[in-house]
């Protein structure tokens, strides 16, 4: 008896997820009204935003103490701060190559703004989802990844979180889903990532910039290398010894068929200034892919741009 009440209770749950997903793939377009903020922090930096969904702009503030950051919300009434789970009981250390950087976006048709920041401890990368649940902010999710980024921001489908590697030349990643204010966890197939060919060429190059030859690279848009190897040039120019750190994606445009027509990557190198061979620095890249119809429509670099150096 009790086995058959088991059966009945998780089907009736698969059900009612099913149910819901669908009931959010069809309103999400309607809700998601927030735009992906995008920034690195520094010491006493801040970000305005509602924060909690009562319509008012709170202030999202970091704070660095020996070395450790930390970040807390000020909204009109009220100071909460962001705690890390005990698994990973740490938003990361301050380096000036390696900056706490923090996405804020919404992951759910009629909540807040979630905080997603990436930052280091010991050169091991860490992220955290800080999300509001009505009375507090949570938790939800911590990893060493070095990887996040968002599909189906804003067209008809369900939004997916995505965290995951890049490493040793493959990417592997992981999708989620919110659902009662807990992120379901799936299997993501990385064979049919739009661009992550694109995006591993890239860092290979710039990882081996001495040593791989240029015009064997397939990773551009049809007749757009020589214009996006004039920003890659600067590289060799400046420094050497780059090392990828971790990086940031999102969809931003769709056709008809709630396809990707544009996805935008930022990602994050340290290297040493040739001038200054004691120091440690950063570059932060923005990169745009498109699909290109040379390539059976494989998404290629569309363009590259230094955000910061």
């Amino acid at each position: 008896m009790r086995l058959k009440v088991f059966i009945f209770k998780k089907g009736y749950f698969i059900c009612i997820f099913l149910i819901m997903l669908s009931l959010l793939t069809i309103l999400w377009p309607k809700f998601n009204k927030t735009s992906t903020t995008f920034v690195s922090l520094n010491d006493s930096q801040s970000i305005k935003e509602d924060f909690n969904g009562d319509g008012k702009k709170d202030i999202l503030y970091t704070k660095t103490s020996k070395n450790k950051y930390y970040l807390q919300v000020n909204t009109e009434n009220e100071t909460y701060f962001l705690k890390p789970l005990k698994k990973i009981n740490t938003l990361g250390e301050f380096y000036p190559h390696w900056p706490l950087r923090a996405t804020i976006m919404s992951i759910s048709k009629d909540k807040p703004p979630s905080v997603f920041t990436q930052c280091s401890q010991n050169n091991l990368p860490i992220q955290h989802v800080f999300y509001w649940d009505e009375h507090k902010f949570k938790d939800i999710y911590c990893s060493n990844n070095n990887i996040i980024g968002f599909l189906d921001n804003g067209n008809k489908k369900a939004p997916k979180f995505l965290s995951g590697n890049i490493k040793d030349g493959e990417i592997t990643m992981c999708y989620n889903i919110l659902f009662n204010n807990v992120l379901n966890q799936f299997n993501y197939d990385t064979s049919n990532f739009p661009g992550g060919d694109s995006i591993l060429g890239l860092i290979h190059y710039i990882e081996n910039l001495t040593e791989v030859d240029s015009s064997n690279l397939d990773i551009f848009y049809s007749g757009l290398m020589s214009k996006n190897m004039s920003s890659l040039n600067q590289l060799s120019v400046d420094g050497t010894n780059f090392k990828f750190l971790d990086g940031f994606f999102t969809d931003t445009s769709w056709d008809n068929d709630n396809r990707p027509l544009e996805i935008k990557w930022n990602i994050n190198f340290s290297y040493i200034l040739k001038s200054k061979p004691n120091s440690k620095l950063q570059y932060c890249l923005s990169i745009i892919l498109k699909p290109c119809e040379a390539y059976n429509n494989e998404f290629k670099i569309y363009s590259i741009s230094i955000l910061n150096n």
